[in-house]
């Protein structure tokens, strides 16, 4: 098998490759590196599964390439592309990593999977030769670096954990499970953060390096095979292989996020709330937890109309447009200061875009002279009935209390003071002198007059 290499003759000319070059012949090149001519590549081992570049000082760097099939490393110099030297390793190599370690001196790491290793290697780059092989749990498939403590992790798909190895002591210092197969990792190194990918249950397995233990199980998408870490946005990316995307998880709250950029149109129309009715900023690429519900919600004098979603060549495609259409009731509404509920406005990002929130203006507020009017016609009409039903509510009611005392049996002798105000008239006198009070204070109609005076006479009817 062979690396693939993209010669400078393909863009130099003659001259000037052969003195970049040093002036040796490009035939003395071929045959010194090792490289097949007419498909410009570099014979290594057998089944080239990874490489990795390694960096010294001044010194040149250094290709070191696990070869599956040949069960070795091959040492590429890159001043001049020969193959320095094959380092036989362990059963079907698969992954390498460099931990520059000043303290111990830099070391390459190399996963061996196959059946009868389970283990992995360590090199000494400053002469090339197996330092230790360590051995790990089944099937290996992936390792990474924490550079600044000096540890490396193991992804074992084959019973589902993590090795976590002592870079100083290259002793394993504890197994940790996962979810199920995991098949590659990445570390954060500003915070510690270990993330394994589970490509058997569609998950992240989340650890730190103080706790050594499984903080958290992110769902991703179907089979995650692969991880990379962005220290800038603080951003995982995962690749998920049978579902066709990439997963993008907030290392910040190590929750699964959508991105998206919000607009307003026109401008100043209203505002954008997200994450518990927080203002979201305008033309800013966000990071949203997945679920998130985002509200468009209009300033004075504007109603929603709908949501967009921007997309190239300044097109849009609608996702939503409001259920309001009484423009009147708006403009009521928005002169009180009501928002009307319309369920149009929310939104739940589910996938990375920039979407703008449309509003309208409303209609004109009442104009002044049309409120007069009402004034008017609330003073004069409507307020004098509820007063006169207030007056006929209060006069009914004496009334009830007077045909009671009419028709009452109850005696004065009672002596009680509740029952004193229901004891009946004690003459005709009586009940005609307290009714007539009663009708010039207003507190009975002519018509209640007219029909107690009747009850009165004959009650009192000799």
């Amino acid at each position: 098998m062979t690396l693939i290499i993209v010669f400078l003759s393909s863009v130099l000319p003659c001259d000037v490759y052969a003195q970049t070059l040093h002036n040796q012949t490009l035939d003395a090149i071929t045959k010194h590196a090792k490289v097949a001519v007419g498909n410009s590549q570099i014979n290594v081992g057998g089944g080239p599964q990874s490489i990795v570049v390694y960096k010294h000082a001044d010194s040149p760097a250094l290709l070191y390439v696990a070869n599956y099939f040949s069960n070795s490393v091959s040492v590429v110099t890159t001043s001049d592309n020969t193959i320095l030297k094959e380092i036989p390793v362990g059963d079907s190599p698969k992954s390498l990593a460099i931990d520059y370690n000043p303290h111990t001196g830099d070391r390459i790491y190399v996963v061996n999977s196959g059946k009868d290793s389970n283990s992995v290697s360590v090199i000494t780059p400053s002469n090339n030769t197996i330092l230790k092989e360590i051995p790990v749990m089944t099937d290996p498939e992936d390792l990474a670096v924490d550079p600044d403590i000096h540890t490396i992790y193991v992804a074992n798909s084959g019973d589902n954990s993590v090795s976590v190895i002592n870079g100083m002591t290259l002793k394993v210092i504890k197994n940790i499970t996962v979810g199920d197969k995991p098949e590659d990792l990445a570390v954060d190194p500003d915070t510690h953060t270990i993330y394994v990918a589970n490509s058997g249950s569609n998950s992240v397995s989340v650890m730190n390096e103080t706790s050594l233990n499984v903080t958290r199980t992110i769902t991703v998408g179907a089979s995650p095979v692969h991880l990379a870490v962005d220290t800038n946005r603080r951003a995982i990316y995962v690749a998920n292989f049978d579902s066709g995307g990439i997963s993008v998880i907030d290392g910040v709250s190590n929750y699964v996020v959508t991105g998206a950029a919000f607009d307003i149109n026109p401008p100043n129309s209203g505002l954008i709330k997200c994450n518990k009715n927080q203002t979201t900023p305008i033309n800013q690429y966000l990071y949203l937890r997945s679920g998130t519900t985002c509200t468009a919600d209009p300033n004075k004098g504007f109603e929603f109309s709908g949501w967009v979603e921007n997309l190239s060549h300044n097109s849009t495609s609608t996702l939503s447009t409001t259920n309001s259409t009484d423009s009147a009731s708006s403009s009521i509404l928005d002169f009180f200061g009501i928002k009307p509920n319309d369920t149009a406005t929310t939104f739940n990002p589910t996938k990375f875009g920039s979407f703008t929130a449309n509003f309208k203006a409303v209609p004109p507020p009442i104009p002044p002279e049309y409120l007069l009017a009402i004034f008017g016609l609330t003073v004069s009409i409507i307020i004098p009935s509820i007063f006169r039903w207030i007056n006929g509510w209060r006069q009914r009611r004496n009334l009830d209390k007077c045909i009671k005392k009419i028709y009452s049996e109850k005696s004065k002798t009672l002596g009680q003071q509740d029952a004193e105000k229901e004891v009946r008239y004690s003459s005709k006198d009586d009940a005609e002198k307290e009714v007539r009070y009663l009708y010039i204070k207003g507190k009975i109609s002519e018509s209640h007059l007219e029909k107690l005076n009747e009850m009165i006479a004959a009650k009192f009817k000799v």
